[in-house]
């Protein structure tokens, strides 16, 4: 796996990707952007996460991408960490938006 993508403090433009399809995430692979993140939160409606999971971590495996997990808050946090780990095109992960306000307000 060859990662032509600048280092991520010097990224200047960062593309979101639902993993609905392996043509999608082609696409945006092949996209001038300095860096993907694959969204497993918002980007996949309920119905589909876990195809959607699947789908990233088979496409982790060869092209490299950060990950935007779950709340964890879900029952799909604990299964995106599960299916994350250890996987070589993985550069990190993003946190999922709040849902709750801070416990500090």
């Amino acid at each position: 796996m060859v990662d032509s993508r600048p280092d991520p403090g010097l990224a200047r433009s960062w593309l979101l990707v639902a993993p609905l399809t392996d043509d999608g995430l082609a696409a945006a692979d092949a996209s001038d952007a300095d860096a993907l993140i694959v969204d497993l939160e918002d980007g996949l409606p309920d119905s589909v996460k876990t195809a959607g999971r699947a789908r990233t971590t088979a496409w982790l495996r060869d092209h490299p991408a950060w990950v935007r997990i779950s709340s964890r808050g879900t029952g799909e946090w604990s299964a995106d960490i599960d299916a994350l780990a250890d996987l070589p095109g993985l550069r990190g992960s993003c946190w999922p938006s709040p849902h709750t306000a801070p416990m500090w307000s």
